[in-house]
């Protein structure tokens, strides 16, 4: 099979996909006489520019995540700086240490008792 020298693939979104497609077609010798609005190859031209369509916006997101500059999710970039030899830490809440002191009137005892809390608490 040849390569399609005709085929333009600068089209971005769902309608120029699809005009990219109908104009191919209708260069080819195999569709030369085919009504490219009746329902059939209409519909099939649909299939197949929202499947290119998907195809691309995927293959978008997946490059993106790809590199360090560009990665927006934190499970991309962890692993991309992995491959650094860079282990981010997780992040961690802050703490407060705090100390009570309970006396008791009962025994005429006294108890202490050291605790970790959050800060925000």
């Amino acid at each position: 099979m040849a390569t399609p020298t005709n085929l333009k693939v600068d089209g971005l979104n769902f309608e120029q996909i699809k005009d990219n497609l109908k104009e191919f077609l209708k260069t080819r010798d195999n569709f030369l006489d085919v009504n490219f609005e009746a329902s059939g190859i209409q519909m099939l031209l649909d299939v197949l520019a929202y499947n290119t369509y998907y195809n691309a916006t995927y293959l978008n997101l997946a490059s993106n995540e790809s590199f360090l500059a560009t990665a927006q999710r934190r499970n991309s970039i962890v692993n991309l700086a992995r491959t650094l030899n860079y282990t981010p830490r997780s992040t961690t809440s802050a703490y407060r240490d705090w100390e009570t002191d309970r006396k008791s009137t009962r025994l005429n005892s006294s108890h202490s008792a050291k605790s970790r809390m959050p800060s925000s608490a």
